[in-house]
């Protein structure tokens, strides 16, 4: 990181010390997604701030589950994008989205000796909605509600990289 970098952004949670819950994620730590672990239905964690809510008392987000729904290793759609199959509220925009490769390793038969390797997968963007229209009787007018469907739009860690790459002051 920069040095303009680094003191633009100790300023920023230097300024809002008391109101800022962060945690420093190295570059090392962001999924390039070649790794062998990352497929569908892999358990995946985000932290945020879910309609809002959080630890009030101790200034912390909630950490949250979920799996992945579409083929990481794709761009959904075409855009650096995949899926989540989570409970993705708005106040979830901007949570980081994690998996803990040691576990899924663990978890398909391997083994894994030596520290927890944790990759940032991306960051979640969007919850996927479903419309669904009510009809008063007999007015004929029509009423939309809207559903979360359990569905998250998560940016890819790559993308994330190539703009903070693009930045100005790199």
């Amino acid at each position: 990181m920069s040095i303009l970098r680094q003191w633009i952004v100790r300023g920023l949670f230097i300024a809002a010390e008391d109101k800022t819950y962060y945690k420093y994620v190295d570059c090392s730590m962001l999924a390039d997604f070649h790794e062998p672990e990352l497929s569908v239905t892999e358990n995946v964690y985000f932290v945020g701030y879910p309609d809002g809510r959080y630890d009030m008392a101790n200034n912390l987000p909630l950490i949250r589950t979920g799996m992945i729904s579409s083929h990481p290793q794709y761009d959904f759609n075409g855009q650096p994008e995949f899926v989540i199959d989570a409970q993705v509220f708005p106040g979830s925009s901007g949570s980081p989205v994690y998996i803990d490769l040691t576990f899924e390793n663990f978890k398909n038969g391997q083994i894994v000796v030596g520290q927890r390797k944790l990759k940032l997968l991306g960051i979640v963007a969007m919850t996927m909605i479903r419309n669904n229209t009510l009809q008063a009787i007999p007015t004929g007018t029509n009423y939309i509600t809207q559903e979360v469907l359990g569905l998250g739009i998560v940016f890819k860690s790559t993308a994330i990289k190539g703009l903070v790459d693009s930045m100005p002051f790199n």
